[in-house]
């Protein structure tokens, strides 16, 4: 499939670009006062764990969203054969198959050691060992993949829909119910960020919470659950960009290792136009965060030119972006935690009724 000619247009990939629109956001619909699972947050892992629950009818579920809508500009847009497994299990891998670029080769440029002030390849092998899966890598964007799994919920048996614009403002857990298999122990409270009902104060009750509110939760904030692990201190420039280049590996995922400056990684985008930049950027100190760092097109494109010296790169249109393997690793972890969520819930000699939050890739409380 070709698309994105003149950059990149959200929306479904079977509507040709001047005929594509993003969806609209859906209107606003009051909170149930009582559900066995509540999920917080539209990421891959909640929209995973969502259209899971939705198959079951007997499983009273509920999904909110601080965002006023749909994601429409993918911030993880790297999917893995896992993922597509896993959307093989909902019936969706042919159309993820479709519209991804299938990454097959992986080639490698390092400094000439004759002239190391030019670079060469060194390397060409395979994306993936053979037999990992059916399916391979890919890209695509994030906000499609959310696409098909919100389609899913919708032409469920339970026709799950998020609520959104809604914040989590508490969640609290009564230690006193926890054991009782009918009772709601636990007590979540939003507000609403939409026009008409900014700052109204909606509250709900659950037998399960699932906190998939990204690595600043809410939820796990809310539970006194500390977030584990380090965090990075190099930065990363992420860029789609349409160009004309005469670099010959351009459709081809690359490694492009300088001498002086840095490295610097190439992905083609779904669509056959756009290629994405990862852009090897200095060390970031440990008081400040990525986000802080600011950069514009005109500096990525400059410090990639330095890296990949004597490719030449005509920057056409450009959009800035994200990348993390948490969004791949998130959705396999939701896809277990709904498992035992269910497990629990169908089996009535298991009286426990517990929040389980996931904060990508861990679980805690599951």
């Amino acid at each position: 499939m070709q698309f994105h000619l003149n950059g990149f247009k959200p929306g479904n990939y079977q509507v040709p670009d001047a005929a594509r629109k993003p969806y609209p956001n859906p209107p606003i619909e009051d909170l149930p006062g009582e559900v066995d699972v509540l999920i917080v947050g539209t990421g891959p892992a909640g929209l995973t764990m969502a259209r899971q629950m939705s198959e079951f009818t007997d499983i009273k579920t509920c999904i909110v969203d601080m965002t006023p809508g749909p994601l429409l500009f993918g911030r993880a847009d790297g999917i893995s054969c896992r993922t597509i497994e896993i959307m093989e299990a909902f019936n969706s891998s042919e159309m993820v198959v479709k519209e991804t670029y299938q990454l097959k080769q992986n080639t490698f440029w390092e400094p000439d050691v004759e002239h190391p002030e030019n670079i060469k390849r060194t390397h060409k092998i395979a994306d993936a060992r053979a037999g990992l899966s059916e399916f391979t890598h890919g890209i695509v964007n994030q906000a499609r993949l959310h696409e098909l799994l919100l389609d899913g919920m919708v032409n469920s048996v339970t026709n799950l829909r998020p609520h959104y614009s809604r914040e989590l403002v508490d969640l609290e857990v009564d230690e006193r119910l926890t054991q009782d298999l009918d009772a709601y122990p636990i007590t979540a409270t939003f507000k609403r960020s939409d026009k008409d009902g900014a700052g109204k104060i909606e509250t709900i009750k659950a037998r399960f919470a699932v906190g998939s509110d990204g690595g600043r939760s809410r939820v796990r904030k809310s539970l006194d659950i500390a977030l584990e692990g380090d965090s990075a201190d190099k930065a990363w420039g992420v860029m789609d960009i349409l160009l004309n280049t005469d670099f010959p590996d351009s459709r081809v995922k690359s490694f492009i290792q300088s001498k002086d400056h840095g490295a610097v990684m190439t992905i083609p985008r779904e669509g056959g136009y756009l290629i994405r930049f990862y852009v090897e950027l200095d060390l970031i100190d440990k008081d400040k965060r990525a986000s802080d760092i600011k950069l514009t097109e005109h500096d990525l494109i400059a410090k990639a030119q330095k890296i990949s010296i004597l490719i030449n790169l005509m920057l056409k249109k450009w959009r800035g972006g994200q990348s993390t393997q948490w969004a791949n690793a998130s959705l396999i972890v939701s896809t277990t935690a709904q498992w035992k969520v269910r497990k629990i819930l169908f089996r009535a000699l298991l009286c426990l009724a517990m929040p389980v939050t996931l904060t990508a890739p861990k679980v805690v409380g599951a």
